[in-house]
């Protein structure tokens, strides 16, 4: 193989950074500092140097600030949510859990969802409905559809799951350091106004305000040496792709 130069590895780099700074949710900055954080899990600079004194505390961005009527959908990603290195007690827990959902079957659960009717009311998936949609892959196939069709006209929009799966399989996912465990991607989307884009990499236009972040990293575990893929993640990406490239 060609030995990679230090124009490949500042390539890699700037990947990296963009792949974090789009998918990791952030809380901004509320005022300058000359200091500068740094996120030891992605080995990127995680622009927090604002100064504040956080420890002991979560940081909280609300992704949905600035919508009118956000759609909003929790997907669990992955073919299970525990890892080798968790402990028996919780391996067995999270098993037990996952027994005959579509974690193994699709690479995903849903966990919660909310979209908008025609006339502006909220519909929200509860807890009930939920247990049943994620053992059921038709009615996983019909809440992915509800959740991108236009409350106005009806059109289905589908092309964007296999659109929204495409850009996320092209991102550099082997560069992280950890195994993503129990990480969910959350989408959201300004209801009614989803349409594809023209331009290169981007897959919908701005007016949809698209979000599609990954959050809950409590239960990530480290690489071993040498590692880059991460099957469980990145497997359940890759199932998810599948199955909605057939509905």
């Amino acid at each position: 193989p060609t030995p990679k130069t230090p124009d490949d590895a500042n390539d890699a780099a700037r990947a990296l950074r963009a792949f974090v700074c789009a998918r990791i949710p952030r809380c901004p900055a509320s005022r300058a500092s000359k200091t500068r954080g740094r996120n030891e899990t992605f080995g990127t600079s995680d622009g927090f140097g604002d100064g504040l004194d956080v420890d002991g505390y979560l940081r909280l961005k609300n992704l949905t600030f600035g919508y009118a009527r956000p759609c909003v959908i929790d997907l669990k990603i992955g073919v299970r949510t525990w890892d080798g290195k968790h402990s028996a007690e919780y391996l067995e827990k999270r098993a037990k859990s996952e027994a005959g959902t579509t974690h193994e079957t699709l690479g995903f659960k849903v966990c919660g969802a909310q979209t908008y009717d025609a006339s502006g009311a909220l519909q929200r998936l509860s807890r009930d409905e939920c247990k049943r949609i994620r053992m059921s892959e038709a009615l996983t196939k019909e809440t992915l559809e509800n959740f991108v069709r236009d409350p106005a006209t009806g059109e289905r929009n589908a092309w964007f799951w296999p659109a929204l799966l495409k850009q996320l399989l092209s991102e550099p996912l082997r560069a992280l350091s950890y195994r993503l465990v129990g990480t969910s991607l959350l989408v959201v989307y300004e209801s009614g106004s989803l349409a594809p884009s023209e331009i290169a990499g981007a897959v919908c236009v701005p007016e949809s305000k698209l979000e599609a972040r990954y959050i809950d990293f409590c239960h990530a575990v480290r690489k071993c040496d040498g590692e880059d893929v991460d099957h469980n993640f990145e497997g359940g990406l890759k199932l998810f792709q599948r199955f909605v490239e057939s509905m």
